[in-house]
């Protein structure tokens, strides 16, 4: 910001001694947070290293990615296609980690099969797997959708033993 006198807010304030640390604030309270784009296949998995151990994670559409924290990091595993977002806060509330999690590409293991016009997606690698694609039909896409959400209740449980 400037003054009538073209000098800018922030010369003058660092003229009389306050300018850096109002520089140094904001440039703390900007860079206080990690922000990073994951970008995944599905079923694949990242590991995002944070500068603290968080307390909450927040995952926009869980249909796309799902998280789970172990230590100072977190495990990002891809879904299915598209992008959402992820926010890590530590203890105090405060946030300390924004991702975009992007899903994009097929596993090269991946086939479509179509009958009477309707699409279902597999996954042979080397036997095939229903896999959840968003250009599949209606009704695979729902029992796909049913499947994952059964997989991750397995998980959860498994992990809480």
């Amino acid at each position: 910001m400037m003054r009538k006198d073209g000098r800018s807010i922030l010369r003058v304030l660092a003229h009389h001694g306050i300018g850096v640390a109002v520089a140094l604030g904001i440039m703390g309270a900007v860079a206080g947070a990690q922000a990073a784009t994951v970008k995944i296949k599905p079923d694949e998995v990242k590991v995002v290293r944070l500068s603290e151990r968080p307390s909450t994670v927040v995952v926009g559409n869980p249909l796309y990615a799902d998280v789970m924290v172990v230590g100072n990091q977190i495990l990002v595993q891809g879904q299915n296609y598209g992008k959402t977002s992820v926010i890590v806060m530590n203890n105090e509330g405060r946030k300390i980690a924004r991702l975009e999690v992007v899903v994009s590409g097929q596993p090269e293991e991946t086939i479509a099969i179509f009958r009477q016009g309707k699409k279902e997606t597999f996954i042979c690698n080397p036997d095939c797997n229903s896999f959840l694609d968003t250009s599949d039909n209606a009704e695979s896409m729902s029992l796909n959708a049913m499947r994952l959400r059964l997989r991750q209740k397995l998980i959860e449980e498994s992990l809480k033993r």
